[in-house]
This record gives C-alpha cells, structure tokens and sequence, in this order.
C-alpha cells in the first residue's frame, strides 16, 4: 500500500513534476479544449457551455455533451503506470433519463480501461480493467449539492497494486487490485463529459482545472491543491 507523506505547510510542492496533461477549461463555448502540458486537445461534440470555474470559468456539460482526443488515446492518460487524476467538479442535477455520469475515462463500454464516474448514489467512483476485463472499483460517497464544487482526486499505484479516490481532500476509499496488468491496448479514444455512443452517461454540470500526473501524488500537494476549498490557477503551478 502506498504511504502518502505528510509535510509541514512550510514545504512548495513541485507540481509540474510528472504533470503530463492540464486543461484549464477557460475556452469559449463549443471550441476544443487546449492541454496547456501536453498535446491531447479535446474536441468539443455538442456545443459544451463555459460557465463558472472553481477559478476563472469551466466547462459547462449538459445531456448531449462530451471532449475526446483525435484517435486513440495517448499514453499519458492510460494506465501505463502510476496515474493521479484531479479535477474541480461543480453538481447540477442528473437530467431525467440518465444514469451515471461519466467524469472521464478511456472507455467505450466495450473496452475497457479506466473511468471516473458521478453516481446518483451520492458518490463519485473510479474504476479499472485489466485485459481479462475484470474490473476493481472504488468510490468516495458525497451528498451532492447543487451549484457546489467538489475537488475529486483518483489515482492508480502500479507497484503498490491499488487504486484509490477522495473527495474535497478526505480519506482516500482505496482498493487492491488482483493483476496489475491493466488493460491498455485498446484503441478508445480519451472522454470527458460523456460516452460515445450512449445517451444515459453524460455528464451534468461544470468540470474546471483538470490534472493528470505519471506519479501518486502525495499529501501536502493534494493538500495545496485543494487550497481550503478555493482551488488553484495553472498559473499558480507554473
């Protein structure tokens, strides 16, 4: 089990390492959102909205919306190793007819690799295949609140065989995980918002100042990021 050290406030966390993609959500509405790291731009399906951010403005998904990366997705947001997922998630309430909505993930609901998902059930949970497709699943539980943001953190420790997600810098729900090899082969592209091809997983309400890092990220800079429940600017990593 990985062991998150716990750090003084004096200490700077260095954010930018092992940052491999970042989306600030400040674009207009329906125009593709720029990864300010990396090079996996989202194109925008549906005419997504730009609403409030936790910081500046985020990206406002309603019933028919969704982000994905030109082809298959690029190996910073598969499980090719240790992954941590953060993100700002402000809860609008599920439209008639939809299910669980999807966060973000790399599946098609055929196959199969990783995804975060807002239940109905007050909780938000991450999930993992392996290429027998087994899945392992964990979830932070949350009474939503409208027009709320909540700050969701999931990551995957490869050597330590676990996964885990937390919500507005709780306890971490973690789980082992039987075979560590996950199932990245497939060839599905990279979500958010939504899945294609289904119209009972979109995704309601707002998602600003989305990270993802090749590396667990410990305590203190989870701690940082979360800031009291204010949040971060990217320009405050750089």
């Amino acid at each position: 089990m990985f062991v998150r050290p716990i750090w003084g406030s004096e200490s700077t966390p260095s954010l930018l390492t092992g940052l491999t993609t970042y989306y600030r959500m400040e674009e207009a509405s329906a125009t593709t959102r720029l990864d300010e790291i990396g090079s996996i731009d989202l194109t925008d399906v549906g005419s997504i909205g730009q609403g409030d951010g936790i910081q500046g403005f985020g990206a406002q998904f309603s019933s028919s919306d969704r982000l994905y990366s030109a082809g298959a997705a690029p190996s910073a947001v598969k499980l090719a190793g240790d992954r941590t997922f953060c993100f700002w998630y402000q809860h609008e309430t599920t439209p008639t007819g939809s299910t669980n909505g999807r966060v973000m993930g790399v599946d098609d609901l055929t196959n199969r690799e990783w995804e975060i998902t807002r239940s109905n059930s007050n909780n938000m949970g991450f999930f993992t295949w392996d290429n027998s497709l087994n899945y392992k699943a964990v979830y932070a539980s949350k009474a939503w609140v409208d027009e709320t943001w909540y700050f969701v953190v999931a990551y995957y420790d490869q050597a330590g065989q676990e996964i885990g997600i937390s919500i507005d810098n709780g306890a971490f729900s973690t789980g082992a995980i039987v075979d560590t090899t996950m199932n990245t082969s497939t060839s599905e592209a990279f979500e958010i918002g939504g899945v294609s091809g289904t119209s009972t997983r979109w995704l309601s309400g707002n998602l600003d100042e989305i990270g993802v890092w090749n590396r667990v990220l410990p305590a203190d800079e989870i701690t940082w990021l979360y800031n009291g429940g204010t949040g971060r600017a990217f320009s405050e990593l750089v």
